[in-house]
């Protein structure tokens, strides 16, 4: 696997592919030509996809560039044109750097081998023509970005059916989440969506912040996230961790317990959430156009079948404190399906490691909200 020592990757690209698609649409006055939008969308392409020092093509297809890591994507949002780079945490977690979890399903390998960026540098996998497409093409459907887990909370009006199938955890004072999200190759079709998330969150109603973290299966071709769980099978988790940098506020993303990003404190200060998260969420979500059925969720199999045939979540994890990990108590875990007669939840508590703390959640395809 890729190495993730000796570079960080500021995590804002999805938000500001967003924010300069919406820009540049905001500057166009008149019905553009056919060959003045291909124009427009190559600046767009010029814009986000910064110089390369070193690139790698996947056996997937896709391109990975290896990027100065002070000319990211991310420097191009407005409360970061000052920011200094932390190569590292402050008081980086004893267990970001360990080997010894328990593991029940096989580890993921994400990226080839033979991908490894120099020093100083980031990798970013190179946008195309056809994911600028895919963005445009879902935001004109009404899908804006994953679904808030607590949408409900800050009166947040979407677009299509949403439905997700979570267990919530607050509202509590902590510093970060833990979990291993089971992988599975959802079918869905061109407009539609469906994945698995860890979340955190915080701040008051007006001026609530998030972030989430996870897998999305969208119609693309060439998906990163291989190989996939099979039914009755072999089975495939991605270990994820978000905790805060207690000493300057950062949040932090750990893949398979190693350093990958961060998301600096300075685009939380007015809602608290530099200090705190508040809550957190871990399951599924799935987004689908008004005119089509709802697509399957997880592993496409309702949570009672359990290992091997309904995706989880297990070793979820509360971080309440510098190396204070804990399992949240089960009583203060409470489930979240927007709609059980489609998509349901099962939570519980094992006997040892991975399993203390587990979720099983999803559904089959085809749900019409009535």
């Amino acid at each position: 696997m890729a190495s993730f020592h000796n570079f960080v990757l500021l995590l804002l690209l999805t938000a500001t592919l967003i924010l300069v698609t919406e820009a540049a649409q905001e500057r166009r006055r008149a019905i553009p030509s056919e060959e003045e939008k291909k124009e427009f969308e190559r600046q767009q392409l010029k814009a986000i996809n910064k110089p390369a020092i070193k690139s790698f093509k996947t056996e997937q297809g896709d391109i990975f560039d290896c990027i100065n890591i002070h000319k990211q994507l991310a420097f191009d949002h407005h409360l970061l044109k000052n920011h200094s780079v932390q190569l590292k945490p402050t008081n980086a977690p004893e267990w970001i750097t360990s080997n010894n979890i328990l593991w029940e399903a096989d580890p993921l390998q994400y990226l080839q081998e033979e991908i490894n960026c120099p020093d100083g540098t980031v990798i970013v996998k190179r946008t195309t023509m056809q994911d600028l497409m895919l963005a445009k093409r879902l935001k004109s459907i009404g899908f804006n970005g994953p679904l808030n887990f607590l949408t409900e909370r800050n009166n947040t009006d979407v677009t299509g059916p949403y439905y997700v199938a979570t267990v919530n955890f607050g509202p509590s004072n902590f510093y970060g989440v833990k979990g291993n999200l089971n992988l599975w190759g959802p079918q869905v079709s061109q407009d539609q969506m469906s994945g698995a998330f860890m979340a955190v969150a915080g701040g008051p109603k007006e001026r609530f912040s998030s972030i989430s973290v996870g897998w999305m299966q969208d119609h693309t071709t060439g998906a990163l996230l291989q190989p996939v769980s099979v039914y009755n099978g072999t089975q495939y988790e991605i270990r994820l961790s978000l905790y805060q940098d207690l000493a300057n506020g950062d949040w932090w993303f750990a893949y398979n317990d190693e350093n990958v990003g961060y998301w600096p404190a300075s685009l939380f200060l007015d809602s608290g959430f530099d200090k705190r998260a508040n809550y957190a969420a871990w399951g599924g979500q799935v987004y689908s156009p008004v005119t089509e059925k709802a697509p399957v969720m997880g592993s496409g199999n309702w949570p009672r079948e359990g290992l091997s045939k309904a995706a989880y979540v297990n070793s979820i994890k509360v971080i309440t404190g510098f190396k204070k990990v804990i399992d949240p108590e089960i009583n203060r875990l409470k489930s979240r399906e927007t709609s059980s007669k489609c998509y349901r939840t099962l939570y519980g508590n094992g006997d040892k490691e991975p399993w203390l703390r587990t979720l099983y959640y999803g559904g089959p395809a085809g749900c019409i909200e009535t």
